[in-house]
C-alpha cells in the first residue's frame, strides 16, 4: 500500500513527460505544416509571376507584329500611290506626245 502513492506519482510524472513530448511533436508538426504552406504559396506566386511575364511578352510580341503589319500596309499603300502617280504621269506624257504629233 505504501508503494501505491509512489507508483501513482511515477505514473503522473510519466504522463506529464509524455504530454510534454506530445506537445513538442505537435508544435514541430504545426511548424512543418506552416513551412509547407509557405512553400506552396511561394511556388504559386512564382508561377503567377512567370505566367504574367509570359503573357506580357506575348502581348508585346503581338503589338510588335501589329506595328510591323501597319508599317507594311502603309508602305504598300505608299507604293500603290506612287505607281498610280507614275501611270498618271506616263498617261499625261503619252497624251502630250500624241498632241505634239497632231500639232
Amino acid at each position: 500500500a505504501d508503494e501505491a502513492p509512489e507508483t501513482v506519482s511515477m505514473a503522473h510524472a510519466a504522463i506529464a513527460e509524455a504530454e510534454g513530448e506530445l506537445s513538442k511533436h505537435i508544435r514541430a508538426q504545426e511548424t512543418s505544416v506552416a513551412e509547407m504552406r509557405a512553400e506552396i504559396v511561394r511556388g504559386a506566386e512564382e508561377r503567377v509571376e512567370r505566367l504574367v511575364s509570359d503573357q506580357t511578352k506575348a502581348a508585346q510580341a503581338a503589338a510588335d507584329a501589329a506595328q510591323l503589319a501597319l508599317n507594311n500596309a502603309r508602305s504598300s499603300h505608299a507604293e500603290a500611290l506612287a505607281q498610280t502617280e507614275l501611270k498618271t504621269v506616263e498617261h499625261a506624257a503619252a497624251l502630250a506626245a500624241r498632241d505634239a504629233e497632231l500639232a
